[in-house]
């Protein structure tokens, strides 16, 4: 682990969520954290609870993850449920049994407690479910309007091709034949051949050999003249024939 910080808010899945102790002074509740149930059971409910603190770890290679610490509220024994208008209350001076105080941000949705004008019920809230700020409602498309032309749902899918494929038939290069041609043969004539030799004349050879001769007198010409710019320039030549500074 490379990094461990904590914060007083987060933004998460829409919501502003803060922690309880930032969120003491403030007009708004933004503490309040639910978070689903396991949809395997039937009877599985909701948690319910306060949010106390906020972990964000930081791993080499960039990559982090965000906890939510919470203090969780009995979902059995301090949950009611009124599944005609679909209440929930809670009474919030109970506690979950299990010590189970972490979760993951993404997993958090907000919720809002507020107290009964009863002294009867003063360690019950009522839950009240948040709406996400930054998600918005597109109209769906099962619904027809006049400006959204309606998707075909079918979908076609030819389970055969009628298209004829060409399948081409390698040939079989050690069969007998297979390089023999059909068609008949043309005759070369033998004087043609004769006359696109090139015939090569003496005196063509002479005038080479003399361009080679001179070049190699031109080379030597050259030789002397860079061993006399060196000596100019104030360059020694030991016995080795290796050049030296004065």
């Amino acid at each position: 682990m490379r990094q461990v910080r904590c914060f007083n808010g987060y933004f998460v899945n829409g919501f502003k969520f803060h922690t309880l102790s930032y969120g003491d002074d403030k007009k708004s509740m933004n503490s309040g954290v639910r978070v689903k149930g396991s949809c395997y059971g039937v009877d599985e409910r909701d948690f319910y609870g306060m949010l106390t603190d906020i972990i964000e770890m930081q791993y080499f290679g960039n990559n982090r993850i965000v906890l939510f610490q919470c203090d969780w509220y009995d979902s059995y024994r301090g949950m009611k449920i009124d599944s005609l208008h679909g209440l929930v209350d809670i009474n919030h001076k109970s506690r979950l049994a299990s010590y189970e105080p972490f979760i993951l941000a993404a997993q958090a949705h907000q919720v809002y407690y507020a107290n009964y004008p009863s002294k009867k019920r003063n360690d019950w809230w009522a839950v009240c479910n948040m709406a996400a700020r930054n998600n918005f409602n597109f109209q769906s498309s099962d619904t027809p309007s006049d400006d959204v032309q309606p998707l075909d749902d079918d979908i076609f899918q030819e389970v055969e091709l009628n298209v004829p494929v060409p399948v081409t038939v390698g040939l079989d290069l050690d069969a007998p034949g297979v390089l023999v041609r059909d068609d008949p043969s043309e005759e070369v004539d033998s004087n043609e051949i004769n006359e696109a030799r090139f015939v090569v004349d003496d005196d063509i050879i002479e005038e080479e050999y003399d361009d080679i001769l001179e070049n190699e007198d031109d080379d030597e010409k050259d030789n002397d003249e860079l061993e006399m710019d060196g000596e100019e320039v104030g360059f020694e030549y030991d016995s080795d024939n290796n050049m030296q500074d004065d």
